[in-house]
């Protein structure tokens, strides 16, 4: 289990890298994480790196939702 929830990290830490705010249906289907599973990475993340989530237009669905971003 513990090498799946360090690739996990790693996964989302790549698409977050980009520098586009995503929402977490978009997260899930760039990482394949599981949906039930993206939070908690991002908790985990963000002990390490500041993550910004707030409402706002998905860069990749276009969609107006909670999204996450690397600041």
């Amino acid at each position: 289990m513990r090498g799946k929830v360090s690739g996990d990290t790693g996964l989302i830490s790549a698409v977050l890298a980009g520098g586009d705010a995503l929402c977490l249906a978009c997260i899930t289907q760039k990482t394949g994480v599981p949906i039930s599973a993206v939070e908690s990475v991002l908790a985990r993340i963000s002990k390490t790196l500041r993550i910004e989530r707030g409402r706002s237009l998905c860069r990749n669905c276009q969609t107006r939702r909670t999204v996450f971003r690397f600041v």
